[in-house]
C-alpha cells in the first residue's frame, strides 16, 4: 500500500508502506506506520526524506507514530541513516534477511552491532530502534527483577521479527547485542550500575510528580 492511500483503510497501524505524497486528510484511527526506506549510494534518497519531513509535520499533530524500515543496509552505511533518521524523529526499523543463509545472517549480526553502537553514542533524543532497543528493555529488566526473558506484546515487534527469524539467529543476534552494549557501557558491571541508577532517578521524579512537587 502507498501512504497516499491510507484513508482506503480502517485499520490503527499500517506498515511496509510506500512513501509518496501525503493525502489530504489522516484517518482518525490510525496511530502508527511504517514506511519503507529508499536509499541511494547508501543513504536516504533526498526525495524520501523530503516526503518523509513533509509526512512528520502533518502526522505529528495526530500523534501518528512513524518507523522508517531498512532492508539488507551495509554495516558501514548504518551509523549515518541512524543519525538522519534520529534528527528526524522517527523510529527505525532495521529488518532481519529475507533468506536465512549464513552469510546474510552474518551480516545482519554485523550490521545490528554497528547500529547499537550508533545508538548508544546518539547525541539528543534518542530514536527508538527495533530490534535493538527491545532487547535493550529486556536486559535493563533483567537486572531490576531478574527476568528470565521479555516476550514483545506490540503487534509489530511480533509480526516482524519473532516470526520472521529462527530461534538460532535470535539467540545469535541476542549474544552479539550484549556483548557490543557491555562494551559500550564499560562492562557489564558499569552497565548493571548505570541501569539501576537511572531506575533510581526515575523512581524519584515519579515519587516527586506523585506528591504534587515538580520533577
Amino acid at each position: 500500500m502507498k501512504l497516499s492511500e491510507i484513508n482506503t483503510s480502517d485499520k490503527s497501524t499500517l506498515h511496509g508502506l510506500e512513501l509518496d505524497a501525503v493525502p489530504a486528510t489522516l484517518p482518525e484511527n490510525l496511530c502508527e506506520i511504517s514506511v519503507k526506506a529508499i536509499l541511494k549510494d547508501g543513504a536516504l534518497c533526498p526525495t524520501f526524506v523530503t516526503n518523509l519531513v513533509t509526512w512528520n509535520i502533518k502526522s505529528r499533530s495526530k500523534n501518528i507514530y512513524t518507523i522508517v524500515e531498512f532492508e539488507d543496509v551495509e554495516p558501514t552505511e548504518v551509523a549515518r541513516l541512524i543519525l538522519v533518521c534520529g534528527n528526524l524523529q522517527v523510529g527505525i526499523s532495521i529488518l532481519p534477511p529475507s533468506v536465512n543463509t549464513e552469510e546474510s545472517n552474518a551480516k545482519y549480526i554485523e550490521t545490528l552491532a554497528e547500529a547499537t553502537k550508533a545508538l548508544l553514542n546518539f547525541k539528543g533524543s534518542t530514536p527508538y530502534l527495533f530490534p535493538v532497543c527491545n532487547y535493550l528493555e529486556y536486559m535493563a529488566a533483567n537486572v531490576l527483577t531478574n527476568i528470565a526473558a521479555l516476550e514483545p506484546k506490540d503487534d509489530y515487534t511480533i509480526r516482524m521479527f519473532k516470526e520472521q527469524m529462527s530461534q538460532e539467529l535470535v539467540d545469535d543476534v541476542k549474544s552479539h547485542l550484549a556483548e557490543v552494549i557491555y562494551e559500550c557501557a564499560g562492562g557489564q558491571k558499569a552497565f548493571e550500575k548505570s541501569v539501576k541508577l537511572f531506575a533510581y532517578v526515575a523512581a524519584g521524579k515519579a515519587e516527586d510528580q506523585m506528591a504534587g512537587r515538580n520533577g
